[in-house]
Formats: structure tokens, C-alpha cells, sequence
């Protein structure tokens, strides 16, 4: 059986800036880069074939250098592929992050099994079809998962499960106000239209902007 751990919403950088103490805000920082480890813990002990992240693995679209490093580092000492969507935090618009040659350097060097995902089209793996639905900008008012009803499913691979990567609020499920985060309320606009004719060809919703105490 195929196992992969899904996860989202690390923002890594996230200046913290209502916190006042700046040892404090450095060391919440640093938490966030070494939850990653612990991810990797968890790996192991489910046997995981791949780790995903769906959305805002960094809080901005342009995080420091030190981060990207950091990062990148961390992510190269897990033992599977790794395949992330950028969010509404760390989007996938033209200088964001995803396409610097810093960015692009360290997870050659660093973190060959990092996989970013900025094309919505399908990826076929050895053992399971992933079908990314990346942010391409902050808010986007059409649906990042339109593309996939257009997908002629029948010449898809019938014997691997089929598995959709998104970053968003869900039509008919969550109000807005449950959607947004404090530091981004318009993240509330990038609505997935998850509906029972999609559903019925999918065999596992990978969501991402899904946190905090609402």
C-alpha cells in the first residue's frame, strides 16, 4: 500500500513581528526549520514514500537567502521525494522565490529530492499520478483545480491512485472568515471547487491553508 505524509503551511521566515523580544522571534523562527527533522521522523515511522506540501512552505514569495538555505538543507536529509506546491504565502508568479537561480542552485546541491510544482498539469510517479494545482499569484479569484475537469481520465494510468495537490478554501465547506489567517485575509479568495463529479476521480485531496485557532 502506498503511504505519503501530506503537510502544508510551514512558513518558513514568518517575521513574527508581534513579538516584541527579538530572541524570542529568532528562536520561533528557528522552531519552524527544525520541525522539518521531525517530519522526517515521522517518514520513518509510517514508512512514507513521499512527503508533500501543499502550499506556503515559505511565508513569503521572496524569504531570505539564509532560509532558502536552510531550508533546502533540511529538506536534502529526508529519505524520499518531496514534491510542494507554492501557496498564496510563497506564490508562483514571475520573481517569486521558485525561480531564482539562488533558489534553484541550493536545491540542486542541497536537495535533489525536492520537486516543486509549478506547472498544473499531471505528474506521473512510479506508483501514483499527482495532479498539482499551484498558486501562480497571491489571491486568484478563478479555481486553481478548474484544469483537472478537463483531464481525459481514461488516459490516466488505471492502476495508480490519483492524487490532487491544492492550496486554498473550499466552496460550500468553510466560511471566508475560517479560510483567512490574520496575516493574509485574502488568501480566502483562492476557492477550490471540490465537488462529487471530481471527488469520484481522485483518490486522495491533498489541502493546504488549513491552520490556526478559528
Amino acid at each position: 500500500m502506498l503511504t505519503v505524509l501530506h503537510s502544508a503551511d510551514w512558513q518558513i521566515g514568518k517575521p513574527y513581528a508581534r513579538v516584541q523580544d527579538p530572541d524570542k522571534r529568532a528562536r520561533l523562527r528557528q522552531a519552524r526549520i527544525e520541525v522539518i527533522s521531525r517530519i522526517g521522523a515521522q517518514i520513518t515511522a509510517h514508512n512514507a514514500r513521499y512527503l508533500l506540501v501543499a502550499g506556503d512552505l515559505f511565508d513569503s514569495p521572496t524569504p531570505s537567502s539564509s532560509d532558502v538555505s536552510a531550508v533546502c538543507q533540511a529538506i536534502g536529509k529526508l529519505q524520499v521525494p518531496v514534491l510542494v506546491i507554492p501557496g498564496n504565502h510563497d506564490h508562483g508568479a514571475p520573481g517569486s522565490v521558485w525561480h531564482s537561480t539562488f533558489f534553484q542552485s541550493e536545491q540542486q546541491r542541497r536537495a535533489p529530492n525536492l520537486q516543486v510544482l509549478l506547472e498544473r498539469q499531471p505528474l506521473e510517479l512510479d506508483d501514483v499520478v499527482v495532479l498539482p494545482c499551484p498558486l501562480l499569484r497571491r489571491s486568484d479569484s478563478s479555481d486553481p483545480t478548474a484544469w483537472v475537469r478537463q483531464i481525459p481520465w481514461n488516459e490516466l494510468p488505471a492502476d495508480k491512485p490519483r492524487l490532487l495537490l491544492a492550496h486554498g478554501s473550499v466552496h460550500g465547506f468553510a466560511a471566508a472568515d475560517l479560510d483567512a489567517d490574520d496575516d493574509n485575509p485574502s488568501s480566502a479568495n483562492n476557492r477550490l471547487q471540490l465537488d462529487a463529479p471530481l471527488l469520484e476521480q481522485l483518490d486522495y485531496v491533498a489541502l493546504g491553508d488549513w491552520h490556526g485557532l478559528k
